[in-house]
């Protein structure tokens, strides 16, 4: 099958190729219009003349601006974010103003152009005047350059969503860590204080010969052993509080406590996928151009200095024995970009899968082990009276203490990797930051 746009072209040679570039002025041009032909890739599909997109009519703009963060107003995540998102340095906003800039001006590409003109009348003067330039029909080249720069401002602010979501995660995770940090501490802080007592029990056991040395040299490398555990929670809390507040330039470490986010959120289409769309859209208005490039095009030209009209068609990029594969490079690389988003789509949605699924495995880990330290302490309370009653030794409390802080820390970790994951699919979302206000 010929590819239909390679047909214009062979046509745009001839006279008969100008006289119907002409017809099209008036009525516009269709690939393959009135040509029998097999069903199209998604690609050519994409590449098809349709009507013109524009910022101010956007749907991913739209989509974006209209989103709403779950977080609670008033939480401790609310209060993080709105502080992170007023320290921004705004890179990512000040990109989007270009490209916003930059569409507007494209959008009046298709006015004529008016430029000085030059020419050497004779060996000894130079004649100067100036030259009105407008195209008359271009395959659509103009068109899509407008297009290219709508995609663009689109690709733009859906960057900017992703970095604003992006930097409130990574704000919020360093709050999750700090907070971890800070419920291990405060489970080693009381198993430190009970291996204490024992270290004091166990001493003056030793002083009276009812126990010997090396079961105090045990108990006190363990007690060694809690207090550095303390200081590395200690320091992993500080350090995560200093870098929140560093991003947020203000004091935001002293919220406490871990927001629930909501589980459900359907009908929301990921970042990843928007930027693909709009990638996608970006891709297809250059190619379109780069098509434009291989057919012909007719422009016409006044010389205000001199007067007169002059019609003139050319191929900017000629024609050569190339020209046929370029255009069906064309295709190949409408179908790609398309394929890029339904990739996307799969990614995404394979990544939100995972994320719902390690919750629900660290919900039900988190039950069995909070039943299994119940029964531990339960366990805990029986050593206790039958130590005193002289038939538990003090080595068997201490060893279970020890079991019981790790399991605590365990669970501490679960729950806070829990919300970090739930901070996770918000952030793909695109639902940490409000998009009217980004």
């Amino acid at each position: 099958m010929v590819d239909p746009a390679y047909r214009a072209l062979m046509r745009g040679v001839s006279l008969a190729g100008l006289a119907l570039a002409l017809s099209g002025c008036m009525g516009g041009w269709t690939p393959g219009a009135g040509v029998t032909k097999s069903a199209q890739s998604p690609g050519q599909e994409a590449l098809a003349s349709r009507p013109e997109r524009k910022v101010e009519g956007s749907a991913v703009i739209a989509d974006l601006a209209g989103r709403r963060s779950i977080l609670p107003a008033g939480s401790s995540y609310d209060h993080i974010a709105r502080a992170v998102l007023a320290a921004d340095a705004g890179s990512a906003q000040a990109e989007l103003r270009v490209k916003r800039l930059t569409a507007e001006a494209r959008s009046k590409n298709w006015l004529p152009s008016l430029g000085p003109s030059v020419s050497l009348t004779s060996l000894s003067s130079v004649a100067t005047s100036l030259l009105l330039n407008q195209t008359l029909f271009d395959f659509g080249r103009r068109k899509a350059e407008r297009e290219y720069a709508v995609a663009d401002v689109e690709v733009a602010a859906v960057t900017l969503s992703v970095d604003a979501n992006r930097r409130v995660f990574q704000a919020l995770s360093l709050y999750v860590d700090a907070e971890a940090a800070r419920a291990r501490t405060a489970v080693a802080l009381d198993a430190l204080s009970r291996l204490s007592d024992f270290d004091r029990i166990m001493a003056l056991r030793v002083q009276g010969g009812v126990a010997n040395m090396s079961e105090q040299t045990v108990l006190r490398q363990k007690l060694n052993e809690m207090q550095a555990t303390l200081q590395a929670d200690r320091d992993a809390e500080l350090l995560a509080a200093s870098e929140l507040d560093q991003m947020a330039q203000a004091p935001v470490s002293g919220s406490a406590g871990l927001t629930e986010l909501p589980g459900a959120m359907p009908g929301v289409t990921p970042l990843a996928v928007r930027l693909a769309e709009a990638e996608k859209e970006r891709t297809i208005a250059e190619l379109k151009v780069n098509r434009a490039d291989y057919l012909p095009g007719l422009g016409a030209s006044s010389n205000l200095g001199k007067g007169g009209i002059g019609v003139s068609g050319d191929i900017d990029n000629g024609l050569g024995l190339g020209s046929k594969a370029a255009l069906e490079a064309v295709n190949a690389g409408a179908d790609a970009a398309v394929a890029r988003v339904a990739q996307s789509g799969q990614d995404a949605a394979r990544k939100k899968q995972a994320l719902e699924l390690k919750i629900a495995n660290l919900d039900r880990q988190s039950a069995a082990q909070a039943d299994v330290a119940r029964q531990m302490r339960d366990n805990l309370r029986r050593f206790e009276q039958q130590y005193k009653a002289g038939v538990r030794p003090l080595m068997d409390l201490v060893t279970q203490h020890e079991s019981l802080a790790a399991m605590e820390r365990d669970l501490v970790n679960m729950r806070h990797e829990r919300a970090r994951a739930r901070l996770e699919i918000a952030r793909d979302l695109g639902l940490l930051a409000d998009g009217a206000g980004i």
